[in-house]
């Protein structure tokens, strides 16, 4: 039977709504062989690379995400998995500087100067999905903006930029930074900080005078600090009331 093989298995036909009302209206338009089952059920393979949909009452499709349809096929930027073609990432980010996208407030500005930036970072992508620079450059932007949801889809885009494992040393400090100060904007301090002590351990050099400084490292550092201080004390504070209460509802006995 049609309903025991592997794709209709995965994904079942559903009826479509109202279809007994439609039926004999259906079988007039379309002939005997008329149906109201249509697509409403769509599932991953088990590799996550296929894409099944259910159409009528006996069909499934089954689509690659890998195939020549795909972005990455339609606009490869690597050379057989490996290196990037050359010039490709970098001179369409450098058209970004040279329109002086990136010269915006980094303490607060104009938000539609971000959005922006992520507007065209994401054009980009599209062609160049891989480029760990438009990556980071649109991780930054999300940071910046402050919008609701941006430092989840900015600490997304800085993993996705480590996975190419970048070599330049620069760039993956600057990039570690940015993936604590996104675990940071969402509230997972401790993660956060210690992010930044293995960051520090690897360049200790940047340690330096990070108390004081008033860049970006020093300012995250010690916003950071801070947070972190206010835990302890909440923490202690809990301790101190748990201990109170069970004190107080400690049982006396009678002489």
């Amino acid at each position: 039977m049609i309903w025991q093989e592997a794709q209709m298995m995965l994904c079942p036909p559903h009826l479509d709504v109202g279809w007994r009302n439609r039926k004999k209206m259906n079988a007039r338009r379309r002939g005997p062989f008329s149906s109201s089952i249509h697509t409403t059920c769509v599932s991953f393979g088990s590799t996550g690379k296929f894409l099944v949909g259910t159409w009528f009452n006996d069909h499934a499709y089954s689509f690659s995400l890998e195939g020549d349809g795909a972005v990455h096929k339609a606009f490869p930027n690597k050379i057989d998995g490996g290196a990037e073609v050359p010039g490709g990432d970098r001179a369409y980010y450098d058209s970004l500087v040279n329109r002086k996208v990136f010269i915006y407030d980094t303490e607060g500005g104009d938000p539609a100067a971000y959005t922006m930036a992520i507007h065209l970072l994401s054009k980009g992508l599209q062609k160049y999905p891989y480029s760990s620079l438009l990556l980071r450059a649109r991780a930054d932007a999300l940071l910046l903006r402050k919008w609701k949801g941006d430092e989840a889809f900015a600490l997304i885009d800085i993993e996705k930029a480590l996975l190419s494992k970048p070599e330049d040393a620069n760039f993956y400090f600057n990039l570690r930074v940015s993936q604590c100060e996104a675990l940071h904007q969402l509230g997972q301090h401790q993660s956060a900080s210690h992010l930044m002590e293995e960051v520090l351990k690897q360049f200790p050099k940047m340690r330096e005078n990070i108390d004081n400084s008033g860049d970006k490292l020093g300012k995250l550092y010690q916003s950071l600090t801070a947070a972190m201080q206010r835990r302890k004390r909440l923490d202690q504070l809990d301790k101190e009331s748990e201990n109170s209460a069970g004190q107080t509802a400690r049982p006396t006995t009678d002489d």
